[in-house]
């Protein structure tokens, strides 16, 4: 069962789009109105998505018994290379946008993030391939000086947090899940693993309650004037952070609901939204993104999120989130080939389950970042054939992973 929910990718964004719509129904939330006309559309979306993806995924159950070879990294000195190059890059860049913008977590309204140069970010965001690929370091022994991949890590994480962008340590946290099941797995450990989960889950659950109450502390006291539990309208009987976990979780879809019910397109897009980081300019000039629908909880509470289907509508309308769904299919593909190949391939595959898991609270194939995380460790997967055709065989190097 957990084999099946880790390594194929589809059953997996199935159950958790599952999970999430089961919370949702539960109603929670007086700001809750369930349209079971929308339940029934979003129901149909999944089925979709399953049909077009039951024949894509084959059946890897020897994946395990090759994943030894594939953790063992023949080039450790360019493993160890691309680390210190990404951490440089990005600690430069966050400690010049710490500079010219302020950060988040030094502001009164933690809330509002510091505006800043919009590809300034993706070279900040560097820092979550050298965080991802430093704990993979130091657990698969690439160097004879740990401490020094200990000390990446730890900076890494604090200049991420500055920004109180939570976001920013998913794939890096999906590393650590998968390294360490596939190491219980090849141990036979596979139970004690479940529970270092369980407490990870508790941990990270705990950590995102008590970020979520610093970002809006000031704007509780001094704006709202109540709690976080009557904010979004729940009983006090639960805690902060099982608050904050159900609402990230399950707003999203009581926005789109009331999109799908209430709201309309003027201007479609035409999947400019879609392949948003690979068109950005193109996009900007043409048209101004999300124009013409908004997430309703936005005014009441500050929910903004809509899960993908705010830039499906605006798209394609209501064809749009079965088109997404295809192109999310298509993502998925890429990895689970890419991860038979070597430690890049593993990564490439983790980058494309953080866009699909990102898909329930927004558009996770608009994100600049984790797309350009995903071609980085796509062409790292496949950079020796890359080579060779570009060389087209002049002597070019073997560079293994």
């Amino acid at each position: 069962m957990i084999y099946t929910l880790l390594m194929n990718p589809y059953i997996q964004y199935l159950s958790f789009n599952g999970f999430v719509l089961l919370l949702y129904l539960c109603q929670l939330s007086s700001f809750y109105d369930i349209q079971y006309e929308f339940i029934l559309y979003f129901i149909s979306v999944l089925v979709f998505f399953g049909l077009i993806t039951r024949k894509l995924y084959n059946n890897h159950e020897q994946y395990l018994s090759k994943i030894e070879n594939l953790l063992y990294i023949k080039d450790k000195r360019s493993f160890c290379w691309i680390i210190w190059m990404t951490f440089f890059i990005g600690a430069i860049a966050s400690i010049y946008q710490v500079y010219a913008y302020g950060a988040t977590i030094l502001q009164e309204n933690k809330v509002a993030h510091i505006s800043g140069s919009h590809y300034l970010g993706y070279l900040v965001d560097l820092l979550q391939i050298s965080l991802a690929m430093a704990y993979t370091g130091i657990q698969l022994k690439t160097t004879r000086f740990p401490f020094l991949l200990k000390v990446i890590c730890v900076i890494s994480i604090g200049l991420l947090l500055i920004r109180m962008n939570r976001g920013a340590f998913s794939f890096s946290l999906l590393v650590v899940i998968y390294l360490s099941f596939f190491h219980a797995s090849l141990a036979r450990q596979t139970r004690q693993w479940k529970r270092k989960m369980f407490l990870i889950l508790f941990v990270v659950v705990v950590l995102f309650g008590f970020i979520g109450d610093l970002r809006l502390e000031v704007v509780l006291e001094t704006f709202y004037r109540m709690t976080i539990n009557e904010l979004y309208g729940m009983s006090e009987v639960f805690p902060s952070p099982f608050v904050w976990v159900y609402m990230y979780l399950t707003s999203p879809l009581e926005n789109a609901s009331r999109i799908f019910m209430e709201q309309s397109v003027w201007d479609y897009h035409l999947g400019l939204n879609m392949i948003y980081p690979f068109v950005a300019p193109l996009s900007k000039m043409i048209f101004d993104r999300r124009l013409d629908l908004f997430p309703p909880l936005q005014e009441e509470a500050g929910l903004n999120t809509a899960s993908y289907m705010i830039d499906a509508f605006n798209d394609f309308g209501y064809v749009g989130p079965y088109i997404y769904m295809c192109y999310l299919a298509l993502i998925y593909f890429i990895g689970c080939r890419a991860r038979h190949h070597n430690i890049y391939g593993v990564f490439c595959y983790l980058c494309a389950v953080d866009m699909g898991l990102w898909m329930i609270f927004g558009n996770g194939l608009a994100l600049g970042s984790k797309m350009m995380m995903f071609l980085f460790f796509l062409f790292m997967t496949y950079r020796e054939n890359v080579l060779r055709f570009l060389l087209k065989g002049s002597g070019s190097h073997r560079l293994d992973a």
